[in-house]
């Protein structure tokens, strides 16, 4: 759970991290973070394999480790298990207003065999580095979003193509999305940056967006 101050409504984490990097212009706030998010992604994918032996039988980590881990889903991604390990684990879900969508809990419900074992940390070490360090970009760096103080600025999506752009009214916090198909290929680029700022109707914390690839249209 975020616990956030009186002062600001930010997060213990977010109201430290904003302390030790004031700026005068609030707006500029994504261009000092983001690099520090980059920065902090390279310690995070280098130690990937050390830390994701330290996840409980559910696939969840605990305490300053939990940062490593992505706070919607444990280690254990349906999607990743249900493939190459199947038969052991089931999945709950539930809808989290703190932060706007959708939480994922994977349940142990069987023994594992050493095989299978060495299979759940590759999928868990694999799940870690495809969403590397979102614990830092949520608690360090995110923000906590009003979707009244939202305005839409472009709000496109056709067949292959979409786009989603978002500002705060005070001009602070922004939302850049774009997948677009490339020309005469059967393959697609995609740009989040800003913040993860979602369509939703409650107040929501918001993690910091800073990805740029491609990828196989299915």
């Amino acid at each position: 759970m975020e616990y956030c101050t009186k002062r600001t409504g930010k997060s213990l984490d977010a109201e430290i991290v904003s302390g030790l990097f004031p700026f005068k212009e609030d707006y500029m706030r994504w261009f000092i973070y983001a690099p520090l998010q980059l920065l902090i992604m390279i310690i995070c994918y280098i130690t990937n394999p050390i830390v994701v032996l330290f996840a409980d039988k559910d696939g969840e980590l605990h305490g300053f480790l939990r940062k490593w881990q992505t706070f919607d889903d444990s280690c254990d991604s349906e999607d990743c298990v249900t493939k190459y390990v199947p038969k052991w684990i089931r999945s709950e879900k539930q809808y989290d207003p703190n932060y706007g969508r959708v939480m994922k809990k994977s349940i142990n419900i069987a023994q594992l065999s050493l095989i299978d074992k060495l299979k759940r940390y590759c999928c868990r070490l694999f799940w870690l580095s495809r969403n590397c360090a979102y614990g830092f970009a949520l608690d360090w760096f995110g923000v906590t979003i009003n979707p009244d103080d939202v305005v839409i600025i472009d709000n496109y999506k056709v067949g292959e193509s979409e786009r989603n752009v978002l500002i705060t009214r005070d001009l602070k916090y922004w939302k850049i999305y774009d997948s677009m198909r490339i020309p005469n290929t059967n393959y697609r680029w995609r740009i989040y940056l800003g913040w993860k700022i979602h369509n939703v109707q409650g107040i929501h914390r918001a993690m910091l967006a800073l990805r740029m690839w491609f990828c196989k249209i299915n």
